[in-house]
C-alpha cells in the first residue's frame, strides 16, 4: 500500500463536513496539511493541520498525495490546476477526468428538490434566478419522474456547450467557459420549500407561503429512487427545509441521510436532539445565518426575539460538531460596529467556518460605508484562527468591487 503522506486540497467549509469520510478513505496513511489557493488563508490551522500553498507542500515533503476536498464547483479546476503544475494523475487519490466545456456547474452537479405534498414536487436545477429569469424545472408526480429530470439537464448540458441553449437560462451570467468532470452524474442534492419556520427573515420571502402540512414522506421516496439510480455517486445534501428543528418528522428525514455529507440550515433558535446526534457522527455541518451581533438588530431581521437563545443553542451545537456562521450584509440595518463585534464574539467563541454575503435580493448597490463594514469583517477574520468564506451568487458587484478596493 502506498505509505505516502496525503495533503488535503481545499480548505474551505466543504472540508469540514468531509474531513471524516475522506480520512477514514485514506486510512492508515497520514494527512500532514491542507492546501489552498487562497493566500489568506496560509497562516491559519483547519481541523489542526496547516494550510499552505501547493509549492510549500512540495518543499517541506519530498513525496506525498493529493486528495481533493473541496466542493464539485471547484474540484474541477483544482485537478486542472495540479495537473499544470507538476502533480501527476496517480498521486491524486480521488482523480477523476475532467474537460473544458461551456456549461453551468449547478446544472452539471446538483438536484433542487421542492415538494408541494407527499407525493409530488419540482425538480429544478438552482435555487435562485440570480436577477435574471427562473431555472427551469420538471413537476414530479412521483419520484420515478426524475428520469425526465435526467433527460432534461444532459440535453441542456449539450445545449449549452453547443451555444444553442434557449428559454430561461438563456443570458444567465453563471453560464461560462469551465473545467468539468467529463462523467455526468449528480452530485449534490439540494432540499427546501415553504416548510413551516418560526422566524420571518426580511430578506425571505418563504415564511409568507408556510404550507404547515408538508411533510418529508416526498424527498424520503426520492432519496429511495436516487438510491437505485446507476448515476448517483458520492452525494452529499443540503437541507434547508423551513425550520428543520421544529418539523414533527425531522428525526425520520435526518436518520434517512446521516450517511452522507451534510449541509443543514438550522436558525438555531430551537436546540433539537436529533440534529445534534447527527452533527456528532462527524460528517454534517450546520449552517446558521445570524445576520447580527446584538439582540435589537437580530429581531429587526428575523423578526423572533431570540438573539439570547440562539446563543444559548449554538454554544451547545458547538460542543457536538461544526457550526458555519454566516453575515448577509444589509445596508443601513446591520452594517454597525455594535453588530459586527457582537458576532466576532460569537463566532471566535463557537464557528468553525465564517460566510459573508450582500444581500442579492437588493438591487440597490451598496453604500461606502457598506462597503466599509465589510472591509472590516474581512479583516477581521483574515486575522483569526476562521476560515472566512464568500457565498455563491452573492458576490460584491463589478462596480461595487472598484469602490471597495479604493475605500480598503
Amino acid at each position: 500500500m502506498n505509505k505516502n503522506p496525503v495533503i488535503f486540497y481545499g480548505a474551505g467549509a466543504h472540508a469540514l463536513m468531509t474531513f471524516k469520510r475522506c480520512s477514514t478513505e485514506i486510512s492508515p496513511r497520514k494527512v500532514v496539511a491542507f492546501c489552498d489557493r487562497d493566500t489568506s488563508k496560509y497562516s491559519k490551522k483547519l481541523l489542526g493541520l496547516p494550510i499552505m500553498s501547493l509549492e510549500s507542500a512540495k518543499c517541506l515533503y519530498s513525496d506525498f498525495n493529493i486528495y481533493i476536498t473541496a466542493n464539485e464547483f471547484h474540484a474541477p479546476a483544482i485537478i486542472a490546476f495540479l495537473l499544470e503544475n507538476g502533480v501527476s494523475e496517480e498521486r491524486i487519490i480521488n482523480h477523476r477526468p475532467i474537460e473544458r466545456a461551456r456549461g453551468c456547474v449547478e446544472i452539471e452537479n446538483y438536484l433542487v428538490i421542492s415538494p408541494y405534498s407527499n407525493v409530488g414536487g419540482k425538480a429544478g436545477f438552482c435555487c435562485g434566478n440570480f436577477n435574471r429569469s427562473k431555472s427551469p424545472f420538471i413537476e414530479l408526480k412521483n419520484a420515478s419522474g426524475l428520469s425526465e429530470f435526467f433527460e432534461l439537464r444532459d440535453k441542456m448540458m449539450d445545449d449549452m456547450a453547443n451555444h444553442t441553449e434557449s428559454g430561461s437560462c438563456f443570458g444567465c451570467p453563471h453560464i461560462r467557459e469551465h473545467w468539468r468532470f467529463k462523467e455526468k452524474s449528480l452530485r449534490g442534492i439540494r432540499y427546501g420549500g415553504n416548510f413551516i419556520c418560526n422566524c420571518k427573515c426580511t430578506y425571505c420571502s418563504g415564511w409568507e407561503n408556510v404550507d404547515s402540512h408538508l411533510s418529508h414522506i416526498f424527498i424520503i421516496n426520492v432519496i429511495d429512487y436516487l438510491e437505485n439510480h446507476s448515476e448517483c455517486n458520492q452525494r452529499h445534501y443540503h437541507l434547508f427545509p423551513g425550520e428543520i428543528a421544529i418539523h414533527p418528522q425531522n428525526r425520520p428525514l435526518l436518520e434517512k441521510v446521516k450517511g452522507h455529507d451534510l449541509v443543514i440550515g438550522t436558525n438555531a433558535t430551537i436546540y433539537s436532539e436529533a440534529l445534534a446526534d447527527v452533527l456528532s457522527l462527524g460528517r454534517s455541518v450546520i449552517n446558521v445565518s445570524l445576520d447580527s451581533g446584538t439582540r435589537e438588530t437580530y429581531n429587526k431581521v428575523k423578526g423572533i426575539d431570540a438573539f439570547d437563545k440562539v446563543r444559548e443553542n449554538l454554544h451547545r451545537y458547538a460542543e457536538n460538531g461544526k457550526i458555519v456562521l454566516k453575515y448577509i450584509f444589509m445596508q443601513g440595518v446591520n452594517d454597525t460596529d455594535r453588530d459586527l463585534d457582537g458576532f466576532f464574539s460569537l463566532a471566535d467563541a463557537v464557528a468553525d467556518n465564517v460566510v459573508f454575503s450582500r444581500n442579492y435580493r437588493d438591487e440597490n448597490d451598496l453604500s461606502d460605508h457598506s462597503l466599509k463594514m465589510i472591509d472590516r469583517f474581512i479583516n477581521h477574520f483574515n486575522e483569526s484562527e476562521l476560515i472566512l468564506s464568500t457565498g455563491e451568487g452573492e458576490k460584491l458587484r463589478e462596480g461595487e468591487h472598484a469602490r471597495f478596493e479604493q475605500l480598503s
